[in-house]
């Protein structure tokens, strides 16, 4: 039985994401059609190889007016946030005004031919060069890397005892498979750049798919630079008629996408084996947070909680209640599961195994007009509500997002100042005074400070991200639990 899910998006992060294949593929269909050997063929008379025989393409975007060092900070903030493993940035030098990032899209094509499977990944090597007024970007591919699976194609003996992988896939630097070979195709020697070649319809789809992605990045630099300098949903903006906006706009597509990236990045680990919910809702700019100032907060967020709570009565109508409802919200999206709290029926409440509120405060006043605010003990209880903020060190509180009278630590499921290890390097501690979680072990460099409010010694932007293996495997906990009492 799935768990129902909701989660709501917060209004403090900028999340930017790596596109995966399944991406590619969508926006080279839209550009190019699904006929590949046509499409890269098409493709063959446009391209030119370089003197390394590689892939390269090139493009100055123009920034004018803008200084080097903005435009550095634009894209690291870019960088940092949209290629999550920290190897894949090889360079950067703000000095000089280079960003080097090499980062693998994995199984971009898989094709199953007479005798093999062929699943085809792609290493890109992105070259930022930043210098006043404009950013060059060079996007080299020289290889294909393919996991071919001799088990695999349309003739290939049945494996009875499952031990080979029919879908070209495997753990990385597992080799124990003698049905698996890892190969590198030159692009110079394949099709198109080959006319005769045993691997066409395979390197076909990856010309084509290795050019969709040289295009998406071009354009996700170009949008990076664009909001990062003019700005985004998250702050305050004026309309056509030369109205200020304090809330973001569900129907604007700009505003609307940034949204989703959210809500795509934490569908990621929340929806697998549940299904997953998040409502568009008009959140407040970050302009009313930054005044820190409860007494313009407040009033201004009235309109994103009553846009929340209206979602989530539509929501309850069309769901089955038979399923345990979990509800989460990170940062103004935390601030919205507080008060859904208080909005929620009895009845409703009963159907709750869990609410996570993600980089926000829960009260003590809070709890004292809400019973349905019960403060997590454990790793297994139900009804109850998980909360914590993360901070390098305790002088670092917001008290307008952080003063909270409740924590709990997501590693270990303590609420006393016993600490946990995270990934392995990273210590997570409980400060039973202050209650909000201490990271020490971690520079949170991916996380540049935010118009002075927020990564300022704390940790805001992490909450969902850092600890989102543990949260995922707590709700599957949780949910089961809430059965269980059935």
């Amino acid at each position: 039985m799935l768990a129902a899910i909701l989660t709501i998006s917060g209004t403090m992060t900028v999340q930017a994401q790596m596109m995966k294949a399944a991406d590619i593929e969508k926006y080279a269909k839209e550009k190019y059609g699904d006929k590949w050997l046509d499409a890269a063929k098409n493709l063959a008379e446009e391209l030119t190889l370089d003197k390394n025989e590689s892939l390269t393409y090139q493009q100055v975007i123009l920034a004018e007016g803008k200084t080097k060092e903005q435009l550095y900070v634009a894209l690291n903030y870019w960088a940092t946030a949209t290629f999550k493993d920290h190897n894949a940035i090889t360079l950067n030098d703000k000095e000089a005004g280079c960003i080097i990032i090499s980062s693998t899209i994995s199984n971009t094509v898989e094709h199953t031919g007479t005798l093999n499977k062929y699943s085809v990944s792609i290493t890109p090597v992105i070259r930022l060069d930043i210098k006043e007024g404009r950013v060059r970007v060079t996007y080299t591919v020289q290889n294909y890397d393919i996991l071919r699976d001799i088990s695999g194609g349309w003739l290939s003996p049945v494996d009875k005892d499952d031990k080979t992988f029919g879908d070209s896939k495997r753990k990385k630097g597992d080799m124990t498979n003698a049905s698996l070979y890892d190969e590198q195709w030159e692009i110079a020697r394949h099709y198109p750049f080959v006319q005769k070649d045993a691997q066409k319809r395979t390197c076909a789809k990856a010309l084509v798919m290795t050019h969709a992605y040289s295009n998406a990045i071009i354009d996700k630099v170009e949008e990076a630079l664009k909001n990062g300098i003019v700005g985004n949903e998250d702050d305050d903006w004026t309309t056509a008629d030369g109205t200020v906006s304090h809330y973001a706009d569900v129907w604007n597509p700009t505003h609307r996408e940034h949204m989703a990236t959210e809500m795509r990045g934490v569908a990621a680990y929340m929806s697998p084996g549940n299904r997953f919910f998040a409502p568009y809702y008009r959140h407040t700019t970050i302009d009313a947070w930054v005044t820190q100032n409860e007494d313009t907060i407040r009033p201004r967020t009235r309109l994103a909680m009553a846009d929340v709570c209206a979602a989530f009565d539509h929501f309850q109508q069309q769901r089955d209640p038979s399923r345990p409802l979990v509800i989460s919200g990170f940062s103004q999206g935390g601030m919205a599961v507080v008060e859904l709290l208080k909005h929620i029926s009895d009845e409703t409440y009963r159907q709750l195994a869990a609410a996570y509120v993600l980089g926000y405060k829960v009260t003590e006043a809070d709890m004292a007009v809400c019973s349905h605010i019960r403060p997590a003990q454990g790793e297994t209880d139900t009804g109850v509500t998980v909360c914590y903020n993360t901070v390098k060190d305790v002088k670092y509180i917001k008290p307008v997002i952080a003063a909270s009278d409740v924590c709990i630590n997501p590693v270990n499921w303590r609420t006393d100042a016993i600490p946990a290890t995270l990934h392995d390097t990273i210590t997570i501690a409980v400060s039973t005074e202050h209650h909000v979680l201490v990271a020490t072990g971690y520079s949170a460099s991916e996380y540049p400070p935010y118009k002075d409010l927020i990564n300022v010694g704390d940790i805001h932007s992490c909450e969902p991200w850092l600890y989102s293996e543990c949260l995922a495997k707590n709700i599957a906990v949780r949910a089961e639990e809430w059965r269980k009492k059935q």
